[in-house]
């Protein structure tokens, strides 16, 4: 075909086609999925989602550095009040995927899974998974992924106490098991389960800590090990994405130290001085440049505020934040709740139809 073809005829034509489709047309052969790759890749700069126990708001966008500026707007991410109360998973490529825990709900086995795009108003409600139990954490017990190389959506789901995992991939009729290849591991629920870059991660805790790879292209699962030696010390961690990275935020007291995998070995990136704010999770950096952090104020909510970290002035800690009640941050926007759990996500919109990926019959 390239003989035919020319290349640069080949770039205008997918240049004009939407996101979801240059994705798609990635798979057509080895020609294409390198021109997609190195010559119609645009930047799209993600938003922000925050998901309450409530609703899910999108942040319209973050106000500039000056500390004087005001809270920028965020409307609800729905149109309708049909996803309002349901858990959000995750985000990829600007599809939802979210778990209804909603109480009135919990007849259904370990809460139902449905993928939605708010743009479109689409949604897709995924086979439930039998042999899962209900419990209050049940949404945390799903991950939400894309494997770029492949073009496929997956919903991955990690019991308990398990050797074994389930997996839904976007477009087939069920779910299906996947052996860990190990003995039964208990799945340490608080650290969360991130997906980047085509594969899933979550952290097990017994026998021994340590953090499983899921690559959702092969579905193989690998084991990384060691894990910072800080996480011996007393304090919570959970797993987190730092620029496209898989990162480990370990909290103590009022401090924050975030860890990120590079080249194999796990360097400090961030050193963060909470002073009665909270890191925001599984997302806390914005455009890459600026860390967000959370604050519950009584009568006010959850209060969103962005920081401009300065260099930490050495390798090991490549930056610093500190708030104290003079250096508090920007505030990004406010969140009228009762509840100050919270997650962030980041999201871009798209148009991609949700109907594509319907079983055939």
């Amino acid at each position: 075909m390239a003989e035919f073809f020319p290349t640069d005829v080949l770039v205008e034509i997918l240049l004009r086609l939407p996101s979801c489709a240059r994705r798609r047309s990635r798979l057509v052969c080895q020609l294409w999925r390198d021109t997609v790759d190195t010559r119609t890749t645009t930047e799209i700069r993600p938003r922000t989602v925050v998901a309450t126990k409530e609703s899910v708001h999108l942040i319209e966008d973050l106000p500039s550095s000056s500390s004087n500026s005001s809270p920028t707007g965020s409307r609800d991410l729905w149109a309708s009040d049909a996803f309002k109360g349901m858990h959000l998973v995750g985000t990829c490529n600007g599809l939802v995927c979210m778990c209804d825990n909603r109480f009135r709900h919990r007849q259904k086995p370990g809460g139902s899974i449905t993928l939605a795009n708010p743009v479109t108003g689409e949604a897709l409600a995924i086979p439930p998974l039998r042999h899962a139990k209900y419990s209050w954490c049940s949404y945390l017990m799903y991950g939400f992924g894309y494997h770029p190389a492949m073009g496929r959506y997956k919903v991955v789901h990690v019991p308990y106490l398990s050797d074994r995992v389930s997996v839904f991939t976007l477009g087939e009729a069920a779910w299906r098991t996947v052996a860990t290849g190990s003995p039964k591991e208990t799945y340490d629920v608080n650290t969360g389960i991130v997906s980047i870059n085509g594969a899933a991660y979550w952290a097990v805790k017994e026998p021994a800590a340590k953090v499983v790879s899921f690559d959702l292209g092969n579905e193989h699962i690998t084991y990384i090990r060691p894990l910072p030696d800080e996480l011996s010390r007393p304090g919570c961690w959970r797993l987190t994405e730092v620029r496209g990275r898989l990162g480990i935020a370990l909290s103590q007291d009022d401090k924050t130290e975030v860890w990120v995998m590079e080249q194999c070995t796990w360097s400090r990136w961030y050193s963060v001085q909470m002073n009665k704010h909270q890191l925001t999770h599984p997302n806390f950096t914005y455009h890459g440049d600026h860390v967000l952090t959370m604050q519950w104020q009584p009568g006010r909510g959850l209060v969103l505020h962005k920081h401009k970290p300065s260099d930490g002035g050495n390798k090991t800690q490549r930056v610093v934040v500190e708030i104290d009640e003079r250096n508090e941050g920007t505030v990004v926007a406010e969140f009228k709740t009762n509840y100050s759990s919270h997650q962030t996500f980041a999201y871009v919109e798209t148009t991609e139809p949700l109907s594509v990926y319907q079983p055939k019959k």
